[in-house]
């Protein structure tokens, strides 16, 4: 029996009520432009937050790795073998369908990847995100 206030602090009746569905949220990333690359990065972190806020549980490798790398730190295997770990452990991979994200190397490896554990995979249409119109012109215009 935990006390009382270790028991609030935990929201143990939010963690009931919240959706238990492990989401991998896959998007394309790499680009020429590190304006396209910022945009990208703007992108998911939206789509992250709103899904977070309707109380979602959502992992994007680009926001969690790609902050991580973008300080100088490096998983030992390579990002791909340890974002694949992540999604191993997801329930549902959801595709951004940025622009370029059919070509995405990065997004080709995850589908494959979900496909071959056979986690569902969905795909999310760029308007379906309501990106603010400031990040959808960088992304447009890449």
């Amino acid at each position: 029996m935990l006390p009382k206030d270790v028991e609030e602090f935990m929201a143990l009746d939010y963690l009931n009520s919240i959706d238990p569905t492990l989401i991998y949220l896959a998007s394309p990333f790499a680009h020429p432009s590190a304006a396209v690359r910022e945009a990208r990065l703007e992108a998911v972190r939206h789509v992250c937050g709103k899904m977070i806020d309707e109380g979602r549980i959502v992992l994007s490798p680009l926001v969690y790795a790609g902050e991580l790398a973008q300080r100088g730190f490096h998983a030992p295997q390579g990002w791909y073998a340890w974002d694949l770990q992540f999604l191993a452990r997801s329930d549902e991979l959801l595709v951004l369908q940025l622009p370029g994200w059919e070509e995405s190397r990065g997004v080709l490896v995850e589908i494959a990847a979900a496909q071959a554990r056979n986690i569902p995979i969905r795909l999310m249409p760029l308007e379906d995100a309501k990106l603010p119109a400031e990040i959808l012109e960088v992304l447009c215009e890449g």
